[in-house]
């Protein structure tokens, strides 16, 4: 039998869609091996929503940002792994539809832009990945043209809530509000921290006419 290390690093040096995309070890089916995908089902959120009175209504999320699905986001945020996109997106649809309303209400699905030279650099947008899956799977249309970001906002990590929000005040733009006016808005992105990025997209959405905004999210931080 090979040294669990050694088959690691060949995992590594040469990667095979039929192992773990976290450990290396040979999963029975999927993207995780069995250890892996009961550390997933380990960080489920017992209180999968958030409510809030202003800003965006409910945040719907999965998962804690730790463990396992932290290292999937950081797939699918910084390696663009498909697999990752799908397996994430699969948890969050089931965590919409424990939440009936915020399901039966919604009317459009946009995910949370990136600034152009950021997307650009990055080549593609994390949440749009998250968004087309549950865009599939629920039948929601999906926008990416109506919600843009105007300006970068530099590195937010650092920053406490009240500066992030600061920080993020005006820098999205609704580009047609005949298409958000009087519809309930389901924002997506990879994890949920202090809300300073949904509440400046929530800000723009109840400024073009939108009836509701509410936000679905792999992780909460």
């Amino acid at each position: 039998m090979m040294h669990p290390l050694l088959e690691s690093a060949l995992n590594l040096l040469f990667p095979q869609e039929n192992v773990c995309h976290l450990c290396g070890r040979w999963p029975e089916s999927g993207i995780l091996c069995e250890a892996c995908m009961k550390r997933l089902h380990a960080q489920r959120l017992a209180h999968p929503s958030l409510h809030f009175r202003t800003g965006v209504l409910t945040v719907v999320s999965r998962w804690k940002h730790r463990s396992v699905p932290r290292n999937l986001v950081h797939l699918l945020k910084y390696h663009s792994d498909p697999q990752a996109a799908a397996l994430l997106a699969e948890g969050m649809t089931a965590a919409l539809a424990e939440e009936e309303e915020v399901l039966r209400q919604a009317k459009l699905i946009i995910p949370i832009p990136l600034h152009p030279l950021r997307e650009q650099e990055r080549g593609y947008n994390q949440a749009e990945l998250l968004a087309r899956e549950i865009s599939r799977t629920t039948g929601l249309p999906m926008r990416t043209d109506l919600l843009c970001r105007t300006r970068q906002t530099g590195m937010l990590a650092k920053m406490n809530r009240d500066e992030r929000l600061a920080a993020m005040r005006g820098a999205f733009a609704v580009a047609s509000s005949k298409d958000v006016y009087g519809r309930s808005i389901l924002l997506v992105d990879d994890v949920f921290t202090t809300g300073a990025t949904a509440q400046a997209c929530a800000d723009a959405l109840y400024q073009a006419g939108a009836s509701a905004v509410r936000l679905i999210t792999a992780c909460r931080a």
